[in-house]
């Protein structure tokens, strides 16, 4: 990525949030925490759970944590935790296919961390 392109995308980014914020309101620009307990509550087992993130904000301990009460660890290896690229489709496919069969989690990491700013990870 040239810098030009680095400096086009961070003063897009500044400038969306600048808009949204003039015409929604500041509640719609700032980082909020949600308990991610309260929405696993509200998921079930064909809905999903994706992650748009920005920089700072890693859920990832809060599904862990999650996920240790509830008895998904990968210790147990019913927990899969995937960064995609380079070959790890075909991993996250069986760790996919795995779960469906046998109720396991996966996340999957989408991107490059911080490129631009967000990491899309999905839990399902």
């Amino acid at each position: 990525m040239s810098m030009l392109h680095g400096i086009t995308v961070a003063l897009l980014v500044t400038r969306c949030r600048g808009y949204v914020e003039e015409k929604l309101g500041t509640k719609y620009i700032e980082g909020r925490s949600i308990e991610f307990a309260k929405s696993f509550e509200e998921s079930g087992p064909g809905t999903p759970i994706f992650f748009i993130l920005s920089p700072g904000v890693d859920p990832l301990k809060d599904v862990e944590k999650l996920g240790v009460k509830l008895g998904f660890t990968t210790d147990n290896n019913n927990f899969h935790n995937i960064s995609l690229g380079q070959g790890q489709e075909v991993v996250a496919e069986e760790a996919m296919d795995t779960a469906a069969k046998e109720g396991h989690w996966v996340i999957l990491q989408v991107g490059r961390p911080n490129q631009h700013g967000f990491t899309v990870s999905n839990l399902l």
